[in-house]
């Protein structure tokens, strides 16, 4: 039987029948059955019959064990009323008188009611679910008939219908014969009874290629004609033919196709051997064959069936666990010495790998950014010794764009495909590390700007002093060449001190502002021919203000401190020239863009300043904004530069994002 020929697993209904014995309802029709069933096999009992009322294979006896399994007590009813009726009728007189028959028929059914009984508490699952079931099934089978042979042969031989002499023989004839034809026809009649009640087979096995069902049907004719056909030189040896197509329906259809099989195998054998006088009267032979076959049939189809539930609920829980592993909204990589072997999904989007397959035998070292390489490295040495790993900080490189993520991890050993491997969760910290930096950056500028905005403020107060004494000095020494010198340099230095308090003031928001509607189109155009001449003809300007640029709330000369500021920024970063690019488009800034914090959702405008410069080293990013931070010469530059830039941005309600990179720029 290919694996092309069934699907994959068994339904859940069929998983759960090995838990749940089968149970057929009590109704008319099953008395019907019943009582009609007793007349149907009464004569099947005079077939190799030894002695009245001892037969080498009594069928009325299956339709008893069957009826008491499915239903315990309530088909003694029916089974004795159809006895009755056969005494009645003389079908089933045997010479003793009718009070007596009465009183050993309801005997004999009861022992099997009794039986029933016990076998229905043990939990015994009529459709032969598991191998138990057939060994429960067949020690039911053994004690009653054995039970049924005693009481039914001494009442025999009390009516002198046996004699004394044969009685040890008359019992055993009797036990083997109720247990061979219990054992041969009762799974066929469960096996039919549970399925005139819903309680179908496995929908998978009778899923099969469309001459296999009547091939198997033509070999019960065949199986019986070379059977019988080597008996005269073989003897009853000739009966294991019959077991290689027993083997072949077993293993397809499972414990009902056994029964059905065994029925068909054993009624043949029965009707060709009573028609041709083939088998002594006193012969073991034929009742041993039959109740071999009958239990290999229900033995292999339970193992069968048993070994195909178990694959389906290991293929069902593997299925479940891969779901919930390739659902997993963190990122699970399982590795060996750091080399990965299985990743999910979301593994996979952290790393930035277009599927599990591409992360699969990559390096988690290798990944690692240089600065968490040395403990990436150190954790897996751990884990090679068995260590259980608490969570730890790591940084990664993204596989598609060579950005970097933050991870924290954990990680235990676990055994996976025959060795020690281990298990890694982790967490993309990544957005959360940038809001706690971002978070940190604000608190320390707000520090920074309550700091410089007092001192300014105060500073400012006694550059007005100053400059006010030196304009007087200055106005009183205009005939005193060197005086006038000396307050007019004094002037000077306390103008340039006071430009240097109002950026401090700008950049604490304390500055008196005078906001108004400006259109950002028109500012970037009255600024080009100055911004120009301040780069210098090595540098290509362009600016790219559409007329979808939109208009925003803010102090004009402000704004245009911020545009200069930025250009002349990006002028340092090109000392021999490049490209420096001015635009501003409206943007739409939604509540989950991580990009824009602190900002509602809303339109706003982006303005944007690109530069082929130099670029920004990773190491300083965060502090380009902080005061009095430069990388340029004291001569040079202040530092106060882009920290005006970011408090003016900041009071009007917008917020900056750098995009910077070593040789290739900033944004």
């Amino acid at each position: 039987m290919s694996a092309s020929d069934e699907p994959a697993a068994l339904t859940a209904r069929d998983n759960a029948r090995a838990s749940t014995p089968a149970r057929v309802p009590w109704s008319n029709g099953a008395i019907a059955t019943l009582f009609i069933g007793w007349f149907a096999l009464s004569k099947a009992r005079d077939y190799f019959q030894l002695w009245p009322g001892v037969s080498v294979w009594y069928a009325p006896a299956a339709l008893l064990a069957a009826g008491c399994i499915l239903w315990g007590w309530r088909a003694v009813l029916p089974l004795f009323a159809g006895a009755i009726a056969l005494e009645l009728l003389a079908v089933e007189r045997i010479g003793e008188p009718l009070w007596r028959f009465l009183v050993v028929s309801l005997a004999l059914k009861s022992i099997y009611a009794v039986g029933a009984t016990v076998l229905r508490r043990s939990g015994f699952d009529p459709g032969f679910a598991r191998p138990r079931d057939v060994l429960r099934f067949a020690g039911y089978v053994v004690a009653c008939a054995f039970v049924a042979a005693a009481i039914g042969v001494t009442d025999l031989v009390a009516t002198g219908i046996v004699p004394l002499a044969d009685q040890g023989r008359a019992t055993l004839a009797f036990w083997v014969g109720d247990v061979v034809a219990v054992l041969a026809l009762t799974p066929a009649m469960l096996g039919l009874a549970l399925w005139s009640a819903g309680h179908r087979a496995p929908a998978r096995r009778w899923r099969h290629r469309a001459w296999r069902l009547p091939a198997q049907a033509l070999t019960v004719p065949l199986a019986l004609w070379i059977t019988f056909g080597l008996t005269p030189h073989l003897g009853f040896l000739s009966y294991t033919i019959c077991f290689l197509p027993l083997g072949w329906v077993t293993l397809t259809h499972g414990v009902r196709g056994a029964a059905a099989m065994t029925a068909a195998l054993t009624v043949g054998s029965v009707v060709i051997l009573q028609n041709s006088g083939m088998v002594p009267r006193d012969s073991l032979e034929l009742q041993t064959f039959m109740a071999t076959l009958a239990l290999a049939g229900l033995l292999l189809g339970s193992v069968v069936e048993e070994g195909e539930r178990g694959r389906a609920l290991l293929a069902e829980s593997e299925e479940r666990y891969r779901a919930l592993v390739e659902l997993l909204p963190v990122p699970l990589v399982v590795h060996r010495g750091g080399h990965v072997l299985f990743a999910n999904p979301e593994a996979a989007r952290t790393f930035g790998a277009p599927s599990t397959a591409d992360l699969t035998g990559r390096e988690l070292p290798d990944m690692a950014d240089p600065r968490s390489r040395g403990l990436v490295e150190q954790r897996i040495q751990r884990l090679r010794s068995g260590e259980t790993l608490d969570v730890a900080s790591h940084r990664f490189t993204r596989l598609d764009d060579g950005g970097h993520v933050d991870l924290e991890a954990v990680s235990i050993p676990i055994p996976f495909r025959g060795g020690t491997a281990a298990l890694t969760v982790a967490r993309d910290v990544t957005e959360r590390n940038r809001l706690e930096n971002e978070l940190r950056h604000a608190q320390r500028m707000e520090a920074v700007g309550q700091l410089a905005g007092g001192v300014a403020h105060d500073f400012n107060n006694l550059l007005t002093v100053i400059i006010g004494y030196a304009q007087l000095i200055a106005a009183e020494t205009e005939e005193q060449a060197d005086l006038r010198l000396y307050a007019e340099q004094t002037l000077e230095a306390a103008n340039r001190a006071a430009a240097l308090t109002r950026q401090l003031l700008a950049f604490s928001r304390k500055q008196v502002q005078q906001p108004r509607e400006v259109v950002v189109r028109e500012v970037l155009e009255e600024m080009e021919t100055m911004l120009r001449r301040l780069i210098g003809p090595a540098i290509d300007l362009r600016i790219a203000g559409g007329d979808d640029a939109g208009i925003v709330r803010i102090d004009p000369v402000q704004l245009d401190q911020v545009v200069l500021n930025l250009a002349l920024n990006a002028r340092d970063a090109m000392p021999e020239g490049g490209t420096l690019e001015i635009g501003a488009r409206a943007v739409a800034v939604p509540g989950s863009d991580g990009r824009w914090q602190r900002m509602p959702p809303g339109r706003y405008v982006a303005l944007t300043v690109r530069d082929s410069g130099t670029g920004i080293d990773e190491a300083i990013r965060d502090r380009i904004f902080d005061p009095f931070f430069t990388t340029k010469s004291a001569e040079r530059g202040t530092g106060l530069g882009l920290a005006t830039v970011y408090g003016i941005v900041s009071g009007a309600g917008g917020s900056i994002v750098v995009d910077s990179a070593v040789g290739a720029g900033s944004t």
